[in-house]
């Protein structure tokens, strides 16, 4: 998730894109009437049984009001294929055809494709100058828009970018007084075989 203004970045949890908070509880977050406690020490912090090892609690799929310990359930609707995708699916292929702008036969071009995505929830356009630059923008819209809705991996795959991601980082957060300090940390290399671009 990017920041709209990228001086934000000391402040990790302000000014993001507005799909932040609909996907992630973040640290200091309010869930169910309490703080999400994510630093070291807190109590849903790294070093409790169960606890996140990124610092990051995910939101995208949860029902707020569901009540666990009291015995509640809830039906839940899983996303296979939806609008968005859609819309990012025309993108991907048309700037591999025609490049950022050109529409060829076609009603829209990859760019506007794009910013119908960003802009439903009040994101700039998109800025790439070059196919390339493009690309990498639409991988990037991708992993935002599409978060935790199963498409991470078989884009990955499509992409035969395993080896360059493989990394997962997180955020160690310590606490001071009421001061936060937030640290991007690797947490673990995952294993990475050609042969599972073929699955």
């Amino acid at each position: 998730f990017t920041w709209k203004d990228p001086s934000m970045a000391a402040r990790p949890y302000e000014n993001r894109d507005p799909r932040f908070a609909a996907t992630i509880m973040p640290n200091n977050s309010t869930f169910q009437g309490r703080p999400v406690e994510c630093w070291e020490g807190g109590a849903d912090g790294p070093d409790k049984n169960n606890a996140s090892r990124t610092g990051y609690y995910l939101l995208k799929y949860v029902d707020p009001e569901l009540k666990l310990l009291q015995g509640q359930s809830a039906i839940h609707s899983w996303i296979i294929i939806r609008l968005g995708e859609i819309y990012l699916n025309y993108a991907e292929a048309m700037n591999e055809a025609y490049g950022p702008d050109a529409k060829g036969i076609y009603g829209k071009s990859a760019r506007e494709a794009v910013n119908e995505v960003r802009g439903r929830v009040g994101m700039p356009d998109v800025v790439a100058d070059s196919k390339e630059e493009m690309r990498e923008k639409i991988r990037h819209e991708r992993r935002v828009e599409l978060a935790f809705e199963d498409h991470r991996f078989w884009d990955i795959c499509r992409w035969m970018d395993g080896d360059t991601v493989k990394d997962i980082y997180g955020i160690k957060i310590t606490k001071k007084g009421s001061k936060y300090t937030y640290t991007r940390t690797k947490i673990q290399t995952r294993v990475w075989d050609k042969k599972m671009y073929l699955y």
